[in-house]
């Protein structure tokens, strides 16, 4: 079994029984072995939901969506990972992934993340990004939908925010590398 099948997906919502569905057939066709979703916009994930989206070969950590936005969810196939030390903060989800037989694949953190949009929130967002890349000792993988721009050349327009771009740069550059 291939363990690095890593899909991450801004979902944009998994309140309907199609899109789940959708989600799981690409999954299984995919043969994703970890799978984070980003803006789920479900604020509780009901058993039901749970195996309609992933069926009894997942586990899974998830933060809850605020109202109609957000919401993060990491899933792994538990006969592969075992996750431990799941870690649901404001904007992110954090697993500690360990492969199950032993195979030739490195234990790792994967966090993933959904930013703000709501600009006044974008300090604590990036305060949050700064406190996980210190708490995570080992490999790092960081995912999702930031909602920040990393450089001017990703905006679709002229409307930038420099110091936010900046600071985000600052951030993301000074996590620490292994």
């Amino acid at each position: 079994m291939n363990y690095n099948q890593f899909l991450v997906w801004n979902a944009r919502g998994l309140n309907s029984r199609a899109c789940r569905t959708a989600v799981r057939d690409i999954v299984v066709q995919e043969r994703a072995s970890v799978v984070c979703h980003q803006e789920t916009k479900v604020a509780v994930f009901s058993v039901s939901m749970i195996n309609e989206l992933m069926g009894p070969d997942f586990d899974y950590a998830s933060l809850p969506s605020v109202g109609v936005s957000g919401g993060v969810l990491i899933r792994w196939r538990r006969d592969l990972w075992r996750g431990s030390n799941s870690t649901v903060a404001t904007f992110s989800v954090s697993v500690l992934l360990t492969p199950i037989d032993g195979a030739d694949v490195a234990e790792c953190w994967l966090t993933s993340v959904y930013g703000p949009t709501d600009h006044s929130l974008k300090e604590g967002f990036l305060a949050e990004l700064e406190g996980l890349a210190s708490s995570c000792p080992r490999a790092w993988l960081i995912c999702g939908d930031f909602n920040l721009i990393y450089q001017a050349q990703d905006k679709n327009n002229d409307r930038l925010n420099c110091r936010l771009m900046q600071r985000f740069r600052r951030t993301i550059d000074g996590a620490p590398l292994d």
